[in-house]
């Protein structure tokens, strides 16, 4: 109760009334690329991480007899009446739950990062009506199984913000790591409890990715290749300076992290890219790109949805990935990587394509089942490059 008090004193309330809009996205951070391909439509954002609230909503969240989340949101689209609602937060509870109390709104939902057999904290049940209209996931593979799960209709589109930046040429000859470094995460943080077992850590997991790392360093300098790591957090000093103090502030180029784009047109430029458990490292396959995955995180959390291939059953290594990371198996992958033609190499990757996200450039595939609501395919535009470190 006093939580809550204490919330309603940070709030900024706003006075003005909501005005109607034809799409309604959900969460800012996710809204700018959404909403360009409604460029004829009045589109309107609704921030629910920030402090603003609306009063006129707030008041109708009683109406609903649901003063929460899920009750603010009813209010905000009773007053601005969308026919669409639109949101990447996709495994954002309330958003699964919006449809029961406005059953004349088309929901669509776009799958915004690897998700588990348990959907993050989506209710995982099969309700008898049709919980989202519509959710764009990564690929066939994932609509089925998760179509067993959840009452939706499960579109296989690939990544929306990869198929949003176009390919880039032409391809460098240095090696590019992706960082999963959170300088908000402290080393003796929690991520995992199993019961009967020691507790994993996020700096035991930070341990094991920097094994992995030394090998791609080694395996770098033996072959005279330039090791590229391509920043993930906001606060850039901490990153590269974690980064220096395991490997050496001379033996690698850092990339601080720019726009969401950089990331797919460093990626692309990139010889051999390698990823240690990102999303970022299944859309640089599915781009065509000559990946490696280094995942140890499945068997070390117990967590089978999270393993390369899911919910497909693969082996547990495979010709670009491994959840083995000693050091004569990362170099048998990268050296496969790096010789092989490019013929080889995608006849190696047409083989799994069916475990990857479907590339779609330019997000055809949401335009066409959102044409009704105004949808329109737009010019790709370029990708963003950081010409830092060339």
């Amino acid at each position: 109760m006093f939580a809550r008090l204490r919330l309603l004193t940070r709030l900024r309330l706003e006075w003005r009334l909501p005005k109607r809009v034809e799409v309604l996205i959900v969460f800012t951070d996710t809204s700018q690329q959404l909403r360009e391909y409604f460029p004829h439509k009045e589109v309107g954002i609704l921030d629910l991480d920030g402090q603003r609230r609306n009063v006129f909503a707030l008041l109708l969240s009683i109406v609903y007899r649901r003063p929460s989340v899920l009750g603010y949101l009813a209010g905000y689209v009773a007053i601005t009446r969308p026919r669409l609602i639109l949101s990447m937060q996709d495994n954002f509870r309330p958003l699964w739950q919006i449809k029961a109390l406005h059953p004349e709104v088309c929901i669509a939902l776009v799958q915004n990062g690897l998700r588990s057999d348990q959907l993050g904290s989506t209710p995982i049940h099969l309700e008898p009506e049709r919980q989202v209209d519509h959710f764009f996931c990564f690929n066939a593979k994932a609509a089925e199984f998760l179509g067993n799960q959840v009452n939706a209709n499960f579109i296989p589109s690939g990544s929306f913000r990869s198929n949003y930046t176009r390919p880039l040429l032409p391809v460098k000859q240095h090696l590019a790591y992706i960082s999963t470094y959170r300088s908000d995460l402290s080393p003796l943080y929690v991520v995992n409890r199993r019961e009967g077992q020691a507790d994993i850590t996020y700096g035991e997991i930070w341990r094991l990715r920097l094994d992995v790392l030394h090998s791609i360093k080694r395996f770098c300098l033996t072959h005279d290749i330039r090791l590229r790591i391509l920043g993930k957090d906001l606060n850039h000093q901490s990153e590269e300076r974690f980064f220096a103090e395991a490997l050496g502030e001379l033996s690698f180029d850092f990339v601080p992290r720019a726009d969401q784009s950089f990331q797919y047109a460093e990626t692309d430029r990139a010889r051999v890219v390698v990823s240690t458990g990102s999303t970022l490292g299944l859309e640089s396959l599915s781009r065509g790109n000559r990946t490696a995955i280094f995942d140890q995180m499945p068997p070390l959390l117990n967590q089978p949805s999270q393993r390369f291939g899911w919910p497909s059953v693969l082996p547990t290594e495979g010709p670009f990935w491994s959840e083995t990371a000693t050091y004569v198996r990362i170099e048998n992958v990268l050296r496969l990587l790096f010789e092989s033609s490019d013929t080889e190499w995608q006849t190696i990757l047409n083989a799994y394509r069916e475990h990857l996200p479907v590339f779609d450039p330019g997000n055809s595939v949401f335009c066409d089942t959102l044409r009704e609501f105004g949808a329109q395919l737009l010019p790709l535009p370029p990708s963003a490059i950081s010409t830092s470190a060339d």
